[in-house]
């Protein structure tokens, strides 16, 4: 499982895997610069110029699957993550959960508030960190901040709490380090070379990443299904109970084996 940028691996704190005992083995793994991922700014600014980042992320998959290829759930920027695994290293991935993901740093219909803000000399990066660093100034601030995410105005309050503590803990100029390479970031040419089914959850009343966008992801995958969920971009949190039941009969299918649609 991989969550989304400013989230945390304590996202999928409602998702739960009872229905199939000792059958799941579940791993959640974090993005750069979000707790308790260790990475520094600099040493990440250098994985994605080489291209390391990803083959960090398929070595961590080798060692604690022995090899075996995985079914991947990625959340926005994770679903991005996920996709790009799929595409570089198909010998791992069987499968992908793309929930409310997005193809490109600059989805339409967005402003492009972050180019234009790192875009700003000398001043672009304390902004930008002084910008999260506000966002987490206390658990009332950071509840406000996540509320304008959601189409539901009531997020979970535990699931807000450990969210917000993992977040204080991050490491803030990696987190901006992450932002810089998303803005430029776009993976239009790969997905054709994703070959692995993949399910894409369209949000409806998203208001990070467009339905749209959405749309026009699940569009360019070879093999993809779709489904529209009546919530915002946290469905996990929005809709839990219906977000539950997906996954669960998601991971009930035997390994997303169904075949390529009818192109139209």
């Amino acid at each position: 499982m991989l969550h989304g940028f400013f989230e945390s691996n304590a996202i999928w704190r409602r998702l739960s895997f009872t229905a199939f005992g000792a059958q799941v083995n579940a791993l959640a793994m974090s993005l750069p610069g979000h707790y308790p991922c260790r990475m520094e700014a600099a040493a990440l600014t250098r994985s994605v110029r080489s291209d390391a980042l990803m083959d960090g992320f398929a070595a961590e998959l080798r060692s604690r699957f022995s090899g075996r290829k995985v079914r991947l759930i990625g959340h926005s920027t994770g679903a991005l993550i996920a996709l790009s695994l799929a595409a570089r290293h198909p010998d791992l991935v069987s499968d992908v959960l793309v929930v409310t993901g997005l193809f490109s740093g600059q989805p339409e219909g967005r402003s492009p508030l972050l180019r234009t803000l790192f875009r700003i000399p000398f001043l672009g990066s304390a902004l930008f960190q002084s910008r999260l660093r506000w966002s987490l100034w206390s658990k009332a601030r950071f509840a406000t901040e996540l509320r304008a995410s959601m189409m539901v105005k009531v997020p979970d309050p535990d699931v807000a709490q450990d969210l917000w503590q993992d977040l204080r803990r991050s490491r803030v100029p990696t987190i901006e380090a992450l932002a810089r390479w998303l803005c430029d970031v776009d993976l239009t040419a790969d997905l054709r070379r994703v070959n692995v089914p993949v399910v894409v959850m369209v949000g409806s009343r998203d208001v990070v990443v467009p339905p749209l966008h959405q749309i026009a992801l699940a569009k360019a995958l070879p093999r993809c299904r779709a489904v529209i969920l009546d919530a915002g971009h946290l469905p996990m949190l929005e809709a839990p109970e219906t977000f539950n039941r997906f996954v669960q009969g998601w991971l009930a299918e035997p390994g997303g084996q169904y075949p390529a649609p009818e192109r139209r």
